[in-house]
């Protein structure tokens, strides 16, 4: 079973992700305040970055930071597409820019509300659903209530993508992230699975 760890690289002495990547660990930056270079030196063995855009710096003209450099990128970036933690228009700057698309991977970042009660307690917080959007009582973020499907309805909305794209994004994209070996399917059956719900 493959593990996935989110770190922020420049919290974490030299060689670290190196060798947790020679253990097998998919090693992916996240939650990080990473410079552009801070990013670029840690390269090698880093596989991925977590929920493009959110928990980390802006990136700026001067001051790319770990954003832009990701985006910039070969490396694998996971994002929301939900309208709320990144912006549509950003949604589609960041698929068009960056040199590999096909290394974008739609991720719901979905919590119990998604099917379940529209409030849950996190750390004796109490977290609910207002809008659309999953807050805190600070009206911070705190998760995504959106399913893959309207994540995938989304991207094809946000960045002008193909249902194949879309698709590719949602279900090919991950297992190739995680290295997880390609099952043979039939995209209509799956696309037909899409629209139906």
């Amino acid at each position: 079973m493959p593990v996935l760890l989110t770190l922020a690289p420049e919290c974490v002495p030299s060689g670290t992700i190196r060798r947790l990547d020679r253990m097998g660990v998919v090693v992916a930056a996240g939650h990080t305040a990473a410079t552009a270079s801070e990013f670029a030196a840690v390269q090698e063995g880093l596989r991925s970055v977590t929920h493009l855009f959110n928990g980390m710096p802006a990136m700026t003209s001067r001051a790319p930071m770990i954003t832009g450099a990701a985006i910039n990128s070969e490396a694998w970036c996971t994002i929301i597409a939900d309208g709320h933690h990144v912006d549509p228009s950003m949604v589609l700057l960041a698929i068009r820019a960056r040199p590999r698309a096909e290394r974008t991977v739609l991720v719901s970042d979905a919590v119990s509300t998604v099917g379940g009660p529209e409030t849950f307690k996190l750390y004796g917080e109490t977290i609910q659903v207002q809008n659309g959007r999953l807050i805190n009582k600070r009206g911070s973020l705190a998760g995504a209530h959106i399913t893959l499907t309207e994540a995938i309805r989304n991207a094809m909305h946000f960045a002008n993508l193909t249902a194949k794209d879309a698709l590719h994004m949602a279900t090919v994209a991950p297992l190739k992230f995680m290295r997880i070996p390609l099952m043979k399917y039939e995209g209509a059956r799956i696309q037909d699975v899409i629209w139906r719900q």
